[in-house]
């Protein structure tokens, strides 16, 4: 009997196949293996299987690891019970085939007979595990062309590990665009009114610190990858003014030859508002005052945003990164 349950395995070459459950779109559910991120994503399965190494990348934290270790805990599960079942069926099926050749070769003809009943019980169920729900950020990588999906920001591919700046600006900018408009109705499902306010306020002032940031990190790249072999110093960009004359000095426009006087004045203030926030809780001192001219705020005094604010930060950065890119567009044409 176990000769042909060793048989029956042989034939399986080792492996048992299990499909996974897609989307109506043909994504396959994936999961970050790194224990601190844990990302939820999808790729499109054609990609996953056509496109996608040994290796695959979290679009979220960078991780690398072997493409199969990013199945769910939920797939986990299914592909053991799936292949359990598989595993029972084939061990049922050799000792049915067995008990059947038993009982021909000892009916008949003997004055005591004998025959031996198999019944084997009832298949564990397996249910394929849920689809995580509809994602909308649809990417698809402009080095390798793997198309995968996540919830909100991606900066890596699955695939090659491409970092777009260009594609996480956009995304990131939109992305707080959509907080900022949604902020009403997100507060008025909180039933605290304290911490309504409290989360209110933290998403503002951290909306501030983001775009600033996000803008930061992309002028930095967009820079380096404009003259690479002149590299600006690290932090360049925290400053607009400083910022500004670097590009000029690169590409021949500053930031105001694509901005309005009130819009500069705007993003002068949200930088130099960004560094109260970050270093001062917001509370204005004498140095905020000499580099911003704002007068709105007095020393001492706390400054209070809104999402209003943010959008008008957030559609101002938009506006320059486009000068910002036909500006390191015509740089480019003029040195071919």
């Amino acid at each position: 009997m176990f000769e042909g349950i060793e048989r029956e395995i042989k034939r399986l070459n080792g492996k048992i196949l299990v499909d996974l459950p897609l989307d109506n779109d043909g994504y396959l559910d994936r999961r970050c293996p790194e224990a601190r991120c844990r990302l939820a994503f999808k790729v499109l399965f054609d990609d996953w299987s056509d496109v996608v190494a040994d290796h695959a990348f979290c679009p979220q934290c960078g991780k690398k690891a072997m493409a199969e270790c990013w199945n769910s805990p939920e797939q986990e599960r299914f592909i053991h019970d799936a292949a359990t079942n598989v595993a029972v069926k084939l061990v049922r099926r050799v000792i049915k085939r067995n008990v059947a050749q038993w009982n021909r070769q000892h009916s008949g003809g003997d004055l005591v007979s004998m025959k031996m009943d198999f019944k084997p019980g009832p298949n564990n169920p397996v249910s394929p595990p849920g689809l995580a729900e509809i994602i909308e950020s649809k990417v698809q990588c402009p080095s390798c062309a793997c198309r995968y999906a996540v919830v909100g920001l991606a900066f890596f591919c699955v695939a090659c590990g491409h970092h777009d700046p260009d594609w996480v600006l956009d995304s990131s900018l939109d992305a707080f665009r959509k907080v900022m408009e949604g902020l009403p109705e997100i507060l008025r499902s909180i039933p605290d009114r304290d911490a309504a306010a409290m989360a209110g306020r933290s998403w503002v002032e951290n909306g501030l610190i983001k775009v600033v940031s996000s803008f930061e990190s992309w002028a930095q790249h967009t820079h380096s990858r404009l003259a690479p072999s002149a590299t600006a110093p690290r932090g360049s960009f925290q400053s607009l003014t400083r910022g500004s004359d670097l590009w000029k000095s690169l590409t021949g426009r500053s930031f105001c030859d694509h901005l309005d006087g009130d819009e500069w004045q705007v993003l002068l203030h949200a930088f130099q508002r960004r560094h109260l926030f970050v270093h001062r809780q917001g509370i204005v001192d004498a140095d905020y005052l000499k580099k911003s001219g704002d007068e709105t705020w007095a020393e001492g005094r706390r400054i209070v945003l809104t999402a209003q604010d943010i959008l008008e930060y957030v559609r101002i950065v938009e506006k320059l990164a486009k000068g910002m890119r036909a500006d390191a567009v015509e740089a480019m044409s003029s040195r071919n």
